[in-house]
């Protein structure tokens, strides 16, 4: 699937995606197809990212490659298949032994370097790899030898799974966000006019390396969490574009559920945890795919003090939805009232995060003083209007006051007495 193209990409019918399931399907029953063929339909499933409409048949097919002789043999003689079996096995939850990669070890237990000639083999040998189980020394064996030959490679192999072996270096697949994996085609940059190919290779040059010097340093692989942020970012962006496209005012509650997520306060904060925490933690990494309440609190501030210095602005760019046009429009209550309110919420919020204090956190204190320094920024960036679109005088002051004007410590030299 192309990104790229100007037309769009074409959604067939109903019917026609009923068609296709029932050919996919018969295809991974037919006991007359290669076992092989079989594995690597199932991994190109996978890696369109629909392997949920075809659960139960690509279980039904694995039962019988697990039980199949012939690709048992196969496997003693092809290190692509040996991988793809093992890889797909795991990945669907049956215990498959490691000891499968002894076969292409030499006699001083090394893997072979004849290996080396077959550059799908050891890419999915490298992918495989990151299936192990804590002690399964030939796999981590298998990853080292795999990621040093595969580096070697590049540059010298074609083009197109030079590609592959390049973004499955970065990141292997069991690592990625397999939804945005299926949408994911850094070729389709080439359609893109140049002032946002300098932005888009900013971005991801960015967000790569960020996640390299964390993964390096600290162990941990953060790059799902950042492109996650991203995209549901651009996907809140959209919604907003079609309401305003559509002139539509939704539910007051509907559009703060997008709102607050869309301020990018969430985006920001992710990003702030990655470079701030020195001591990064599982249970936080998976707190960021549902966005915590520390996350929620200085953003819902976040969006209601930019709707309240930026509605008349808005409205008269042609833009419907804001937090005080929703509500008014849903209470049928005046702009003062609905201030009022909005008003309220942000007292609220505040009074939510001043708990987090000193609740049981998943975050260390620091980080939750920067979320509380993100709503202050808030309040102080919009409190005299729009400080970023329209800056006025007072606004002005105070960012010359901070940046370039500080208040200067001076130092009093001790007294000396004879």
């Amino acid at each position: 699937m192309s990104m790229g193209d100007d037309r769009g990409v074409e959604v067939p019918n109903e019917s026609s995606i009923k068609k296709l399931e029932e050919t996919v399907n018969y295809m991974l029953d037919d006991g007359g197809t290669e076992p092989l063929d079989i594995l690597q339909l199932i991994d190109d499933i996978q890696h369109l990212g629909l392997g949920y409409r075809f659960r139960e048949s690509t279980k039904c097919a694995l039962n019988k490659i697990k039980c199949s002789e012939k690709v048992k043999e196969k496997m003693h003689n092809s290190i692509h298949t040996c991988s793809l079996y093992f890889t797909l096995l795991r990945q669907h939850g049956y215990e498959v032994s490691a000891d499968i990669f002894e076969n292409f070890k030499d006699h001083n237990g090394n893997f072979k370097e004849s290996l080396s000639q077959d550059v799908v083999g050891m890419l999915s040998l490298y992918e495989a790899s990151h299936f192990a189980y804590n002690g399964e020394k030939i796999l981590d064996e298998a990853r080292k030898f795999t990621s040093m030959k595969l580096k070697e490679m590049l540059g010298k192999i074609d083009m197109k799974i030079g590609e592959k072996v390049k973004h499955a270096l970065e990141i292997p697949f069991q690592w990625r966000m397999q939804r945005l994996e299926a949408r994911w085609d850094i070729n389709a940059l080439q359609h893109l006019p140049d002032y946002m190919k300098i932005c888009f290779l900013a971005l991801y040059n960015t967000v790569n390396n960020m996640a390299y010097d964390v993964l390096k340093e600290q162990g941990h692989v953060i790059l799902p969490q950042l492109t996650k942020v991203w995209a549901d970012l651009c996907k809140l962006f959209l919604k907003e574009a079609k309401w305003s496209y559509n002139k539509q005012i939704p539910k007051f509650e509907e559009y703060m559920s997008n709102g607050w997520l869309s301020s990018s306060g969430p985006l920001l904060l992710v990003h702030a945890y990655f470079l701030m925490s020195q001591n990064i933690t599982n249970e936080a990494l998976q707190s960021f795919n549902t966005y915590p309440s520390l996350l929620r609190f200085p953003s819902t501030i976040f969006r209601l003090s930019n709707d309240l210095s930026s509605s008349k602005a808005e409205i008269e760019r042609g833009e419907t939805a804001n937090a005080i046009s929703c509500y008014m429009h849903e209470k049928g209550v005046s702009e003062k009232v609905a201030r009022e309110y909005l008003t309220s919420l942000i007292d609220e919020n505040w009074k939510l995060m001043n708990k987090e204090l000193v609740s049981n956190s998943l975050f260390d204190k620091s980080f939750i003083e920067i979320a509380i320094n993100l709503a202050r920024i808030s309040q102080c960036h919009y409190q005299y209007g729009n400080a970023h679109s329209d800056p006025n005088d007072v606004t002005k002051n105070r960012v010359l006051w901070v940046i370039i004007d500080p208040i200067q410590l001076k130092i009093q030299q001790p007294i000396c007495r004879n």
